[in-house]
């Protein structure tokens, strides 16, 4: 058979035949006399063909069984409930320590680039914009809002000295003419004018005063070392608590399987989902345990975790609790992930707090916040924060709708970042105005 050419199916052998001869003195060479009957050939044939049959048959149910084990395993077992709350549980604990590797692995960049809207709807009307760009000391800001038929500017430059901590700052503020009307009337009539007199001129605000202010407040600087040292610890203490099926550490469990649901164009498997008191109160000891060997305590003034964090209260708390509280969980059958989190008022389900992880696949991680409030005006919000872990870049969106009818007003925000690779060329404006002589303006008008 030529190489190229596809394989044929294997013929089964004919089945043997009684070869007669010429006739031979009036008899044949093969007449009964001289061999075997005929008929003992297609006999034989026929045996093997009937243990071909039964090979087959036994290949095609071996088949067919190990598919179907396979289909259980691979397919039908992960998807039924207690495996489909098991599997999310473990691949969004490592969903979280992928996320921390990925921060931990990515290179600390010179520079940044940002920009962002706001837009308002309803009462008060307006919109605005907002672009910032850095490159390792030296950075510039600009933007603009508008609302009620005046438009405002400002502009920022940013450069740190050398041996510096902080960077000296130069505002600019546009567009603050009128404001005098708004204090003709009052008390503070002279404050007006005394911002008038800084439209459009430089303010600045050295270094010092940054620096007096961090050193006076007790802050210490952070590392991005320190950061992942603290995520990990955390992570930590989620997978042996929050991820674990383990019964005597798991703090959540399941109290009723509800059902497949398609889910915002998902499919999704619904848990109502309940915690152990006394798990909850070991996770609480052990996350501040785990903490308190990271400098987060740091912020709190050297104090312990404990004592800033007041765990004798979330223990006391958690002991008035009656146990029987509940949230609704999604699972995505898909990615195995757990995607929402809804946390219900029990007197008005209407209300809740959600939070979520839209991952579809890919590489843009999308983590969202939302708040609902039907009692009263109605109130919805939703915080998102996105992360796009090829582009190293980040988007942050934010709504809020409230009200009813003509009275709805709704507000909405973006704003992203991402890496800057191009240096930036700023330079120190000429004429600006220290903060001291901008407070002497304002005291003076009191």
């Amino acid at each position: 058979m030529p190489p190229n050419e596809p394989d044929q199916p294997a013929l089964a052998p004919a089945p043997e035949r009684a070869s007669y001869q010429p006739v031979v003195g009036g008899e044949t060479q093969n007449s009964p006399a001289n061999q075997n009957p005929p008929s003992t050939g297609p006999v034989n044939a026929r045996g093997k063909n009937k243990k071909r049959t039964l090979l087959i048959l036994v290949a095609v149910l071996v088949a067919l069984l190990g598919c179907s084990a396979a289909a259980y395993y691979g397919y039908i077992a992960p998807n039924n409930p207690d495996s489909i709350w098991s599997n999310s549980l473990k691949n969004t604990s490592k969903g979280y320590d992928k996320l921390v590797d990925y921060a931990n692995t990515t290179k600390d960049v010179k520079g940044i680039k940002s920009k962002g809207t706001l837009k308002m709807e309803g009462a008060l009307a307006g919109d605005g914009s907002f672009e910032s760009t850095s490159y390792e000391n030296k950075g510039t800001a600009k933007g603009d809002i508008g609302f009620a038929g005046t438009r405002y500017g400002f502009e920022g430059r940013f450069i740190t000295p050398a041996g510096a901590k902080s960077p000296d700052i130069y505002l600019k503020v546009s567009g603050i003419k009128g404001l005098d009307s708004y204090f003709k009337n009052s008390p503070y009539a002279g404050i007006g004018s005394g911002l008038e007199s800084l439209d459009n001129k430089w303010i600045a605000i050295d270094h010092t005063l940054l620096d007096q202010y961090s050193g006076s407040a007790g802050q210490s600087s952070y590392t991005k070392d320190d950061t992942i040292q603290i995520a990990k610890a955390v992570g930590k203490v989620n997978k042996d608590y929050l991820f674990s099926t383990d019964s005597s550490k798991a703090v959540l469990k399941v109290s009723k399987k509800i059902g497949k649901e398609t889910r915002k164009g998902r499919s999704s498997y619904h848990f109502e989902v309940g915690y152990d008191k006394e798990n909850l109160k070991k996770y609480v000891a052990a996350l501040r345990d785990s903490l308190n060997n990271t400098k987060l305590k740091n912020m709190f003034g050297g104090q312990g975790i404990e004592q800033a964090l007041n765990t004798d209260e979330i223990n006391k708390s958690i002991a008035a609790q009656k146990g029987d509280e509940t949230a609704d969980v999604w699972v995505d059958i898909n990615t195995k992930l757990i995607r929402a989190v809804r946390f219900k008022d029990s007197k008005a389900p209407g209300n809740y707090l959600e939070i979520s992880l839209e991952y579809n696949g890919g590489d843009e991680y999308p983590f969202l916040v939302t708040v609902n409030d039907t009692s009263g005006s109605y109130t919805n919000g939703t915080l998102g924060f996105t992360i796009n872990t090829k582009q190293t870049s980040a988007k942050l969106d934010f709504s809020l709708e409230t009200g009813k009818d003509k009275s709805k007003e709704k507000y909405t925000a973006s704003f992203t970042i991402e890496p800057n690779l191009t240096p930036v060329d700023v330079t120190k404006p000429d004429g600006a105005k220290s903060v001291q002589e901008l407070l002497g303006l304002l005291i003076g008008g009191m």
